[in-house]
């Protein structure tokens, strides 16, 4: 039984190469000028590739100008450069929108973190019956638009004790919460629905 053949058969085009580079033997030599004497498709395209073949020869290699390296070296330095300042934008933007939303901070929150913005149209939306209400347990503070702006947010200073401004705020105060304390003994009371401004 005889060994199957790993190689696969050798095409015409692969023939062809082997015949322009010479790497025919005698006997291949011979029988592929048979088969183009025999297949003018096949000696068609050997003519085209002596052709190329030619062509190429006859251009020769491509020299650089003689500043060629002096040019490379000046595109990566300007390359550099360009990427530098790129990265200087980048830092030049994030500082920016960083600050921005610092000042952004502190101008709705306060230097303290808590401090609710005082607007003068927030006071003037305070009406005069709820003012006096909180005054009878504590000193207003600052009253500005509460965080989602559909109420008013006041900031007082509890002027009674605590067991009496707890009871205040379960009884007449009922409608100023959420009432939130602050480490600092302040609380912030809430008066929403109609006594919050108009936007």
């Amino acid at each position: 039984m005889t060994e199957p053949d790993d190689e696969l058969p050798e095409t015409p085009e692969v023939r062809l190469e082997r015949y322009l580079d010479g790497d025919l033997s005698p006997e291949e030599r011979a029988q592929f000028e048979h088969e183009l004497s025999a297949d003018p498709a096949l000696a068609a395209r050997l003519d085209a590739r002596r052709g190329a073949v030619s062509l190429l020869r006859s251009a020769g290699p491509e020299r650089p100008p003689r500043h060629f390296v002096f040019m490379v070296a000046e595109r990566a330095r300007t390359e550099r450069r360009r990427h530098r300042a790129v990265g200087a934008e980048h830092l030049v933007a994030i500082i920016s929108v960083a600050l921005l939303i610092a000042l952004s901070w502190v101008a709705f929150h306060g230097i303290d973190g808590n401090a609710p913005v005082t607007l003068k149209p927030a006071e003037s939306a305070l009406t005069d019956a709820n003012r006096a209400l909180i005054e009878s347990v504590a000193a207003i503070d600052s009253i500005a638009l509460g965080r989602t702006g559909s109420a008013l947010s006041v900031r007082v200073r509890p002027t009674v004790p605590e067991a009496e401004f707890e009871a205040w705020l379960a009884g007449p105060g009922a409608h100023f919460r959420p009432a939130t304390p602050l480490p600092d003994g302040r609380v912030d009371l809430t008066v929403a629905g109609s006594d919050a401004p108009p936007h």
